[in-house]
Parts: C-alpha cells; structure tokens; sequence
C-alpha cells in the first residue's frame, strides 16, 4: 500500500506544480520542430519516476547502513532493485532529452547519430550517464557478499549520483552560479536522505525488532534534513527571484511560498507528534505513526 500512495501523491503534486508554475506541454508552432507528444508529455514524468527511485535508493541503503545495521540481506537487495529502476529511467531520460533538444520525436532523435555526441560532450547527456552507470553499479553491488564495506560504499555512490542533475539543471543559468548549483544540491540531498529515509522505515523497517532504534536515529536525521532542506530552498530561491516582491508577483515564486506553507505546516506537525529522542513510536504501533511522526519531524 506505500508505493500506490507515494506514486499516486507525486504524480499529483507533478500534474499540481506543472499546472501552476506554467512548465506542462505547450501545443507545437506550425512550421518550428517539434519533439512530440511523447516526449513533452513523458520527460515530466520520467523525471518524476527518476527522483522517486533515487530516493527509494539513497532511504533504503541509509536503513542498511545507519537506521538498521543489522539488518538483512533483503534489505540491500531491495536498494538494488529500486537503482534497477534509477539506472533505467535516467536512461530513458536521456533519450527523451535529447529528443527534445533535438526537436526531433525520440525514434528520429536516435537515428540522427546524435546520442553518443550528446552523452559525453553535453553536460546534460554527461550528468545523467554519469547516474546511469552509478545506479547500475549500485544493482550490481547489491548482489555482491556483504563485507563491513559495502553497504557504506554503496551509499556514498548513491548520494554522489543524486548530484549530477541538479549541476545540470535550470539554477546552473543563475546569475551567481556557484551558490545556486551548491544551494539545491544540498537540497536534493537532504530531500533523498529525509524522504527515502521515511520511505524505508515505513516499507522495511515497521516490523523489525529495531524499530524504536531506528526511529530515534532518523529523527535525529530528520531534523537535520529539515534545516537542510529550508535553509538551502531559501538560498536558492533567493537567488533566482532576486527580490522579495517577486514571491508574490511571479507563479515561481508562489510555488516557493506553497513549499515554505507546507514545510511549516510538516514541521508543526512533527513537533505535534513528538517523535523525538524519546521515541513515541513502538514496535506495536508503525503504522499509525510511521506516516506522521519522522516525516513531520524531519521537515
């Protein structure tokens, strides 16, 4: 019942902010070239899909690893079926994007000859390469035998490939560059680390012998990421708006005034439901709060 309601949560919030912020599919101008329905349409959405098994990669290695030490096998086998899913819709988007740089539908945008140009000299084809190969490697190393090594490793590999995109994207334009790609890769990380975190608690985590552990540890985290994630938003919101009448004035700047309504409202709502070193949470009880607590904690 967790991934139907994460899936359907975020197709929501995409369909939501796509909506609002103006960025959904425009009808195609006679006479310029057009990448086609299916990739103005499915880049939105494969990218959706792409952040969701990032994070779902990143929360479950971060139970292997720091929440849960011990426990099993399944848990690392279940980070590497969630990278299968990383590696394999960052590959698609590679495609679509290059499709739509192209201007050309997907199938022609391939036979142009064009991909291996864009894959290794366009920062873009570079970055999400660079997280195919990264997530494939992760699948790979969740098969390997479990040495006190591997589940940390796989971790960092899997925090280092978050990052590519977010070099890449639209705060690599802004007027100071440095501070705006630094802002939302910290943000992106926090964002992996505090949501993927919840995720496997609540997917992985809610029946094991653990839990109370688990719990106060992710709290702790959770509330760094919180901060993380505030500070470096408003860093980086600062940096694209550039003043504050803006907030109000521009749909980018309501969205971020939306985020900052709901960081709060989450926020107030972890503080409401005291799932702090104390730890309210009991291994009776996980499914109540495992979709409250943490998570408003964290934020």
């Amino acid at each position: 019942m967790v991934a139907p309601a994460v899936a359907a949560t975020a197709f929501a919030v995409l369909a939501l902010a796509l909506w609002f912020g103006g960025g959904r599919p425009q009808p195609a101008i006679q006479g310029l070239p057009s990448p086609g329905a299916l990739t103005t349409w499915g880049l939105p959405v494969v990218r959706l899909v792409h952040d969701v098994c990032a994070a779902a990669t990143v929360g479950v290695l971060l139970a292997a690893v720091v929440l849960a030490p011990a426990s099993g096998r399944g848990v690392v086998r279940a980070a590497g079926a969630w990278a299968l899913g990383w590696a394999a819709s960052a590959a698609v988007t590679e495609v679509l994007t290059l499709s739509d740089f192209l201007g050309l539908p997907p199938g022609d945008a391939l036979r142009s000859g064009a991909l291996s140009a864009f894959l290794f000299h366009i920062p873009q084809g570079q970055a999400f390469l660079t997280v195919t190969l990264a997530a494939l490697a992760i699948a790979a190393g969740s098969l390997l035998p479990h040495g006190p090594l591997l589940r940390p490793v796989l971790l960092a590999v899997a925090l280092l490939a978050v990052l590519p995109p977010a070099y890449v994207g639209h705060s690599a334009s802004a007027a100071d560059h440095n501070l705006a790609v630094l802002s939302l890769m910290a943000h992106v990380a926090a964002v992996a680390l505090w949501t993927g975190g919840l995720y496997a608690l609540v997917a992985h985590l809610r029946a094991a012998p653990g839990l109370t552990v688990a719990v106060r540890r992710f709290s702790t985290l959770a509330l760094g990421c919180f901060a993380a994630v505030g500070a470096s938003g408003a860093l980086n919101a600062w940096v694209r708006l550039g003043s504050v009448p803006l907030l109000w004035q521009s749909r980018y700047g309501q969205l971020v005034l939306a985020k900052i309504a709901a960081l709060a409202v989450l926020g107030w709502f972890g503080w409401r439901h005291g799932a702090g070193p104390s730890g309210r949470w009991s291994p009776a009880e996980p499914a109540r709060r495992s979709s409250a607590s943490p998570a408003a904690r964290s934020r």
